[in-house]
């Protein structure tokens, strides 16, 4: 029961905050004294909300979970974990985020909101807008490396800005085509999103 507990935190996810050091790490500052111990909080703040935004999203997804081979074995599609305990437990998260998040400052704070908005968001309904989707999953990452530069007072470039934008709509892209070949024709009942994609899409990735 623990460890099903803990699967849905998704931990190993937690390393996507990492990005928050990548301002301060690039601008040569991270080594410095009190840096890496300026990141504690931001970095329990997001793995916080994060995993509030995951157990969010699996609550909504947990039927179309059930479609597929992998997912359908997570706590919540299998009946491990009720809904209403993951619903109760995202929100205490969410709360202890936004509580470790106010020492840090005001800007980091409207920024890790706004994260918590677009998670939120994604898993209503942009998730299933072609396109959208994926800049959806792509803010996460920009909206992580920002609170990073307001954690750690570094500005961040504009070139590193649009790098990290390019590699996650790729990334996230290349995604989205492992699981339409991976799931075939059942693909569109495990993300709906995926029969709204023209063929030309599909096809230019593979390209």
């Amino acid at each position: 029961m623990i460890t099903a507990y803990i699967s849905i935190l998704r931990p190993s996810q937690w390393l996507k905050n990492l990005m928050l050091f990548f301002p301060s790490f690039l601008g040569g500052h991270l080594l410095e004294p009190g840096m890496p111990s300026a990141g504690i909080l931001p970095f329990a703040a997001f793995c916080l909300v994060s995993s509030a935004g995951y157990l969010f999203n699996d609550i909504m997804d947990r039927e179309r979970d059930l479609c597929h081979p992998g997912k359908r074995m997570r706590p919540i599609p299998s009946g491990k974990v009720s809904p209403f305990i993951a619903a109760v437990l995202s929100g205490a998260l969410l709360c202890c985020g936004i509580v470790l998040a106010i020492p840090v400052s005001g800007p980091f704070l409207l920024l890790l909101l706004l994260y918590a908005a677009v998670s939120i968001g994604y898993s209503l309904w942009m998730k299933n807008i072609p396109v959208v989707d994926l800049f959806c999953v792509s803010a996460g990452f920009l909206l992580r490396m920002q609170a990073g530069g307001e954690a750690f007072h570094v500005v961040v470039s504009p070139w590193l800005f649009m790098c990290v934008l390019l590699l996650s709509v790729f990334l996230c892209a290349g995604k989205r085509l492992g699981e339409f070949r991976a799931l075939g024709g059942s693909a569109s009942s495990h993300r709906g999103v995926l029969a709204l994609y023209p063929q030309v899409f599909w096809t230019g990735l593979c390209t």
